[in-house]
């Protein structure tokens, strides 16, 4: 007995010095700090387009350039129908041009089309540079993640979007903006040859989601995830199979694009069986 009183008093006291021992390192020194991986920026490319636009469709053609050249991971376009040469559309021919769109025309001064801001930093009316100012973008490493998750709901047409915001780099006080895009559709285009009542227009910008043209606040910390969720109701008139959600993080004190990221409403998986 007095053996195992012995033993049990040397681990009692064992066990006491450890804890003491613990309790000796600074709260601050317990735990070393891994900060995230960084993460590649993707770029947003506004096509500020229009069906009466002739030279519009030589800007479609470097944007599918590049969206070749990089895929559609790393370059997200959209096509703002909108300014004098944007048709909303008549009894006889469907219209794209949203008011949503002339407003961001007019922020950013554009006066000739087609023009496109790139991740919102620079605004280039000649479509030949646009290129490099992808190339630019692309070099930068973003402050944040974004991740899409998309629901939707066939009998109600009702999409539920999640967006998950992950701060990699420093702290971003911004706006978070949600968009819908459709493509596939069948809309006349003015070119240089004339009307062409075939065109299939594609990334074609159809509504905002969030509340305000220039997005809904939030506040990204590093190592930190935010989330926010939107719901919407698609018209009858766009096809659900070909709607993509695209969502962007903006800095506070300017437009400039930290991070963008798209999604399909339907898994691919699905439309492809």
């Amino acid at each position: 007995m007095k053996l195992k009183n012995i033993l049990y008093s040397s681990a009692v006291v064992a066990v006491a010095a450890l804890f003491t021992a613990c309790s000796d390192i600074d709260e601050n020194e317990r735990f070393e700090y891994v900060k995230p991986a960084s993460v590649n920026r993707a770029v947003l490319i506004e096509d500020f387009t229009g069906q009466n636009c002739v030279y519009c469709p030589n800007g479609t053609e470097i944007i599918e350039g590049l969206l070749k050249q990089y895929g559609e991971d790393h370059i997200i376009a959209v096509g703002m129908h909108s300014g004098p040469l944007g048709f909303k559309g008549s009894k006889k021919y469907v219209g794209l041009k949203t008011d949503i769109a002339d407003t961001y025309y007019n922020a950013w001064g554009v006066t000739t089309q087609p023009t496109a801001t790139i991740n919102r930093s620079v605004v280039l009316s000649d479509y030949t540079k646009w290129g490099a100012a992808v190339a630019i973008e692309l070099q930068k490493e973003a402050k944040l993640s974004l991740n899409l998750t998309n629901t939707y709901d066939e009998a109600s047409r009702q999409l539920t979007i999640n967006v998950e915001a992950y701060g990699t780099d420093g702290n971003t006080d911004g706006k978070l903006t949600v968009w819908l895009l459709e493509d596939g559709v069948k809309a006349y285009q003015k070119d240089q040859s004339g009307y062409n009542y075939d065109y299939i227009h594609n990334h074609v910008f159809r509504a905002n989601v969030t509340a305000d043209a220039w997005g809904d606040a939030i506040s990204v910390k590093e190592g930190v995830k935010s989330e926010k969720s939107y719901t919407y109701t698609l018209p009858e008139e766009w096809n659900a199979d070909n709607v993509s959600v695209v969502a962007f993080v903006n800095g506070a004190d300017n437009h400039n694009v930290e991070q963008v990221t798209k999604k399909a409403i339907k898994p691919q998986s699905l439309l492809t069986k």
